[in-house]
C-alpha cells in the first residue's frame, strides 16, 4: 500500500505529548562506564559522538541528558529510568531496556532494530524518523506516545496497553498486536499489510477504507475475482 501525505491529518484522539524539559547541560568529561562506576545516575549532561559497548547495569537513571550520534552495542540496562532525555541520531540496536520507565523522552532519527522495551512504561514519548525492525514492546504500557515517519516492520506490540498512541506515516508491516486492544487507536496513516492481531482486539480501531483489504487475512477468508 502506498501512503499519500495528508497535511490535514490529525490523530484521533489528539496527542498532547509534552516534550523533554531540558535545562542547562554540561559536556560529559568521562565515559559512561567511568561515570557509572561511582554513580547510579547521569544527569545534566550532553554526550556527543562515541561508543558505549557492553555496558551491563541495572536500575540506572538518566535525567536532563542529550545523546548525539552515540552507539550502544551489546548494552544491557534493565530497569533503566529516564526523565527528560533526547537521543538524536543514535544507534540503540539490540539494547536491552526491559522493565524501563521512560518519561518525556524523544528519539530522533535513531536506529532501534531489535531494541527490547518489554514490560516497560512509556509516557510522553516521541519517535521521529526512526528505524526499528523487530522492536519489542511486549507487555508494556504506552500513553501519549507518537511514532512519526518511522519504519517498524516485524515489531512486537503484544499484550500492551495503548492510550493516546499515534502512528503517523509509519510502517507497521507484519507487526504483531496480539492481545493488545486497539479500540480508539488511529491507524489511518500507518502501513499495516500483514498485521497480526486477534479479531476482538481490532474492534474500535480507526482505519481507512483502503486499509480494510489489509485486515481481510485476519478473517481467514480468500478473495477471488469473479470469472
Amino acid at each position: 500500500m502506498i501512503m499519500k501525505k495528508n497535511t490535514g491529518y490529525k490523530p484521533h484522539p489528539p496527542l498532547k505529548i509534552v516534550v523533554p524539559l531540558l535545562s542547562s547541560q554540561q559536556p560529559a568529561e568521562q565515559s559512561l562506564e567511568e561515570w557509572l562506576e561511582e554513580n547510579d545516575s547521569i544527569k545534566d549532561s550532553s554526550i556527543g559522538p562515541g561508543v558505549t559497548a557492553g555496558l551491563e547495569r541495572r536500575g540506572i537513571t538518566l535525567s536532563n541528558c542529550t545523546f548525539t550520534r552515540h552507539f550502544f552495542p551489546a548494552c544491557t540496562l534493565p530497569g533503566i529510568q529516564m526523565n527528560d532525555v533526547v537521543f538524536d541520531s543514535c544507534d540503540l540496536s539490540n539494547v536491552n531496556w526491559n522493565h524501563a520507565s521512560l518519561h518525556r523522552v524523544a528519539f530522533r532519527n535513531c536506529k532501534l532494530t531489535g531494541i527490547n522495551l518489554s514490560e516497560s512504561t512509556l509516557y510522553h514519548i516521541s519517535f521521529h524518523g526512526c528505524v526499528g525492525e523487530y522492536l519489542n514492546f511486549s507487555m508494556s504500557k504506552l500513553e501519549q506516545v507518537s511514532f512519526e515517519q518511522c519504519d517498524l516492520p516485524h515489531s512486537s506490540i503484544t499484550e500492551c496497553r495503548l492510550r493516546s498512541v499515534g502512528f503517523i506515516r509509519t510502517k507497521l508491516t507484519e507487526s504483531e498486536f496480539y492481545r493488545t486492544p486497539l479500540q480508539g487507536i488511529d491507524l489511518r496513516m500507518a502501513e499495516i499489510p500483514g498485521i497480526q492481531a486477534n479479531i476482538p482486539d481490532m474492534r474500535g480501531a480507526i482505519v481507512s477504507a483502503l486499509q480494510v483489504t489489509d485486515l481481510v487475512p485476519l478473517l481467514g477468508v480468500i478473495i477471488k475475482e469473479e470469472q
